[in-house]
């Protein structure tokens, strides 16, 4: 009964693990739906308007290509580790926050 009533009084958070749950979904999920996203708008703006230029024109030389692909993992590896900071940074805000509430309570 305690334990109920220190969550509705917000003695007792539950962020910390909520914030564990909701940086696995954006890990996994958020560079899966931009990949889609991507892809369909490429398809649904991008080729229809361009078509008619672009069927005469040569594809890119592969050194572009892997140049391009290089540049897509370094930013997708910067951007997972950024958002891997964020999280680190508000569970160690709760963190803080729990070791000065027993301070403040000795």
């Amino acid at each position: 009964m305690q334990s109920i009533m220190d969550f509705l009084s917000f003695k007792t958070f539950i962020s910390p693990y909520i914030l564990i749950i909701c940086y696995f979904i954006g890990a996994i999920i958020i560079p899966i739906t931009s990949i889609f996203l991507v892809n369909w708008a490429k398809n649904k703006w991008i080729k229809p308007k361009y078509y008619s230029t672009l069927k005469h024109k040569i594809l890119p030389s592969l050194t572009i290509r892997i140049y391009s692909v290089i540049l897509a993992i370094i930013l997708f590896i910067s951007l997972e580790i950024m958002w891997r900071m964020l999280f680190e940074f508000l569970i160690a805000y709760l963190q803080i926050r729990e070791v000065l509430i027993s301070i403040t309570n000795l």
